[in-house]
Order: structure tokens, then sequence, then C-alpha cells
């Protein structure tokens, strides 16, 4: 007959990894893909993007100012969302402020996927007495602007990688796809 302890010994034998208290990490090892770029090193200003969507909660007036903002130049898919539906209620000549919005992204089933109403209530904390609308702007502008740049290299690369296309085929779209940027940010 085995004892207790040998029995205890057998099972944590019989583990996949061993236990905590050992040193070991309990984790698998992460197998990492090179391919895509994660979205920690993808250029943004978080900061700069709450700014500007608080300030035009606070004050509608902001939103004619981030008019030439577009939802693909926020970085977070929530506030792409948030921007999109102040857009919106703007244009339906609805006053912008956390009730409104709040039912709006309801009415799209958006509002627990960008954080509820906490979040958008926090998007007016801690904001500058009066921030400087024009300067957030140009920063959310020149963030998304890299990131096109980084999507249309990555897809080049990936096109080289893959060797379907030929080398001056795949210059020829990266150079279409950098001049679409670049007009894309005339006005």
């Amino acid at each position: 007959m085995r004892s207790l302890r040998q029995r205890r010994n057998d099972r944590l034998a019989n583990r996949a990894y061993p236990p905590r208290r050992q040193g070991w990490n309990m984790r698998p090892p992460i197998k990492e893909d090179t391919r895509e770029l994660p979205p920690e090193t993808l250029p943004a200003s978080i900061h700069a993007e709450c700014t500007i969507l608080g300030a035009i909660l606070l004050d509608n007036a902001a939103h004619t100012e981030a008019e030439e903002l577009q939802p693909d130049d926020f970085s977070l898919d929530s506030h792409r969302r948030i921007f999109l539906r102040m857009t919106e209620l703007m244009n339906e000549n609805h006053a912008v402020d956390i009730v409104t919005l709040s039912e709006k992204l309801f009415f799209y089933k958006e509002r627990d996927s960008i954080g509820g109403v906490a979040y958008l209530a926090s998007l007016t904390e801690g904001l500058p007495r009066r921030p400087r609308i024009k300067e957030y702007i140009a920063i959310i502008k020149e963030k998304a602007k890299l990131r096109r740049i980084m999507l249309v290299c990555s897809a080049a690369i990936a096109q080289a990688a893959d060797q379907s296309t030929t080398a001056s085929d795949i210059v020829e779209q990266l150079g279409i796809g950098v001049r679409g940027i670049k007009e894309k940010r005339k006005p």
C-alpha cells in the first residue's frame, strides 16, 4: 500500500507543468507571429485621441474643428466608433453629450464594446483647461499617416515573401500606395 506522501508525489509527477512553488512558469510558451506587428508597436497617441473626444463631449463646437479627422485616423477601435457616432449626432443636429452618445452607441449595440458609459465619462477627466484641438488633430493625423505607411509597406513585404508577383509590380503597387497616402492628406 502506497503512503499519502507517495500518492501526492505521483499526482505531482503527472502534471503537465511543475507546481508554481518550484519556480517554474505555469504557462506554456507563446509562439510569436512575426508576420504582423503587435498593436503596441503601431504609432498612436491615445492621450491626444482621448483629449479630442473629451473636448467634443464638453463643447460641441470642438467637433467643427475636428471635422478634418476621419474615424480611421483613430488608432483604437473604440475611439473610431465613438467619433463616428459623434459625427452622426452632429450631422443630425443633435447635441453630443454622454447621454445622447451613450444612447446612439446603445442603438448600434456598441456601448458595451467601447467600455460602457464609464469609459465615456472618463474621456472628460483630466482634460487641459483649454485644449488646443488643432495641435491634437495634427498629432492624430501624423500617427494615422505613419500607420498607413506601415500597412502599405507590410503588404509589400508580404508580397515579396510570397514571391507570387514580380519585383517591379510590387514596387509599382508600393508607389501607388504611398502616393495614395500623400494625396489623401491634402485638403
